[in-house]
């Protein structure tokens, strides 16, 4: 009788060694999207970036599963209005048409194709142009830093307005 009283326990003992080693190797099952660190207003620091307009801002806003990122800069402040242009992305490199913000809507000549590599960084593809930057958010979320992935690549640093 002590044998059974003992063998039970052993297998009580390894019974919740397994249990409590499978629960640890679970991984969450949550479908919870990572913070978009990106969102937010973002204009040009012109003393920290390079080569760069005189004026940029850019504005990133989450519309449910989409974005929308809106474009404004000037090279010279003087006679120079400036341009803008938008585009609504799911930012899964799906390619995006670039709008004109002027009331009719209409298409530029040009898409994006955006694509989410985290919470802090995306990457935006001028189907046009071949121009490819990387946005990332700096840890802090006070700076978003947009890097040319070409050889002669210039960078551009943005500080957040809100």
């Amino acid at each position: 009788m002590h044998s059974l009283g003992s063998r039970s326990t052993v297998t009580l003992a390894v019974v919740v060694t397994f249990c409590v080693c499978l629960l640890g190797q679970q991984r969450s099952t949550t479908n919870r999207p990572p913070r978009d660190n990106f969102i937010g207003v973002w204009k040009l620091n012109l003393e920290k970036s390079a080569v760069v307009p005189q004026y940029q801002t850019i504005t990133i806003e989450s519309r449910g599963s989409r974005y929308k990122i809106s474009c404004k800069f000037a090279h010279d402040l003087g006679d120079d209005p400036g341009q803008s242009y938008w585009t609504i992305t799911n930012m899964r490199g799906v390619p995006s048409n670039l709008m004109q913000p002027d009331g009719t809507h209409a298409p530029l000549n040009e898409k994006w194709r955006v694509t989410r590599e985290s919470a802090s960084t995306f990457v935006v593809e001028s189907i046009r142009f071949g121009n490819v930057s990387r946005f990332t958010v700096s840890p802090d979320g006070q700076t978003l830093t947009r890097q040319e992935m070409r050889k002669d690549s210039r960078v551009l640093f943005f500080d957040r307005v809100r």
